[in-house]
């Protein structure tokens, strides 16, 4: 016994506390670096979690705003059906140029106007329905366009001027000027196939 208790006087104690301190050093350095380490486990596991529950609310809020929008794409659909309907009442499918031409020239002979020509000028597609433009070339005085314009804008079909360019014939100092011009008149028709199948999915009733 006092041959063990020699033998560790003489052992160096500065070299025993640096082996300790190595084995505990390197114990933490496991314990906090170490691949398989628990603490490192457990912070994966932590992010993993973190992770999880920042996809499942970024889910959350993507349903919230499909419904939101399904909401609101609902009345825009009720919408454009009731719109469509309106459309109906005054829009045919197909464009009738002779009946359109006569309407025109039967509305400016009642006040008075002369038409030198009216022609077709080209159409354009559009969502629910096709414009087709006409030239109107005439003579009539102020007065009698101001009418004719009026008249235009209270018939039964849609009738829009898109624009027009006048110029007086007449010197100035007469008691009625006399203008020439063009106006562009734009006339309408539905696309059946495409306006009916929106129609035809329109929810119907005041439920979502």
């Amino acid at each position: 016994m006092s041959d063990l208790g020699e033998s560790i006087k003489k052992f160096p104690l500065g070299l025993l506390l640096a082996l300790y301190l190595g084995y505990v050093g390197f114990d933490l350095y496991s314990f906090i670096n170490m691949d398989d380490s628990p603490l490192l486990q457990k912070k994966a596991v932590l992010a993993g979690l973190k992770k999880s529950n920042i996809e499942l609310q970024r889910k959350i809020q993507t349903s919230q705003e499909f419904y939101k929008n399904l909401d609101a794409k609902k009345v825009e659909l009720r919408q454009m059906a009731q719109k469509l309907d309106e459309m109906k009442g005054t829009l045919t499918e197909e464009m009738d140029t002779a009946g359109f031409v006569k309407m025109v020239i039967t509305e400016a002979k009642k006040v008075g106007m002369t038409v030198q020509s009216l022609k077709p000028k080209g159409s354009r597609p559009k969502e629910l329905y096709v414009e087709h433009s006409f030239d109107l070339t005439f003579k009539a005085v102020f007065v009698q366009l101001v009418v004719f314009l009026e008249r235009l804008s209270n018939l039964q079909k849609i009738v829009r001027i898109e624009r027009f360019s006048l110029r007086p014939v007449t010197a100035s100092s007469a008691r009625f000027v006399e203008l020439e011009g063009i106006i562009e008149l734009n006339s309408y028709t539905y696309i059946s196939s495409k306006a009916d199948e929106i129609g035809k999915g329109a929810p119907q009733g005041g439920g979502p």
